[in-house]
């Protein structure tokens, strides 16, 4: 988390990141640790290390099998193509088990593209399947890749939440979401605001 910006700051930040990216190749042997957190865990440091990582993690996502660590991967990979990983967070979503579909949408929302339409039911069970936490979103995942998204995607995602009868627990997390984007986004209250009437009235 050192070199997080959302993590970490002060005048010394450049320095500690340049320091641990420089000592980076430590960390690619932890891709294939048996432990899949060790694993997760290092995907996500490397990540954060610099765009020279980003052939480690690709040739890992080839071949990991575990969801979650393949949804740090995910992040990873987007955090340094960004755009340019598109069918990557596309295939990502509408193939993998949960919650990688999830980590797609994060990483749409970070990258500041819209959501395919058809990735997303995917994306909204994966959601509502757990409450998934990552380094990648100190917030909450879901709360931040509502924050995020353009207007159509947060609507089309809250719909497909709510259509899919979340647990109550999901229910909350998902009011919760609604109400940090609504601080953040003067004209989410409008566009938004009768999918939160619906989920507190269901």
């Amino acid at each position: 988390m050192l070199t997080d910006p959302e993590q970490s700051n002060g005048p010394d930040l450049p320095a500690v990141r340049d320091a641990i990216a420089a000592h980076s190749g430590a960390l690619v042997p932890q891709l294939v640790d048996a432990d899949p957190e060790v694993r997760a865990g290092a995907a996500y440091a490397l990540g954060r290390c610099g765009p020279h990582t980003l052939e480690a993690l690709r040739g890992r996502w080839a071949v990991e099998s575990d969801p979650t660590v393949r949804a740090a991967l995910l992040l990873g990979i987007a955090h340094h193509e960004g755009a340019a990983c598109a069918d990557l967070l596309r295939s990502a979503a509408t193939d993998g088990a949960a919650p990688v579909p999830a980590a797609a949408a994060l990483a749409y929302a970070k990258a500041g593209l819209a959501v395919p339409s058809q990735t997303v039911a995917a994306m909204a069970a994966a959601f509502a399947a757990q409450e998934w936490r990552t380094p990648w979103a100190g917030g909450g995942a879901l709360k931040e890749a509502l924050e995020r998204l353009d207007a159509e995607s947060a609507d089309a995602l809250a719909v497909a939440l709510l259509d899919g009868g979340s647990a109550s627990a999901g229910r909350v997390r998902l009011a919760g979401a609604l109400s940090s984007r609504f601080r953040a986004k003067r004209s989410a209250p409008t566009a938004l605001m009768p999918r939160l009437c619906a989920l507190l009235t269901g």
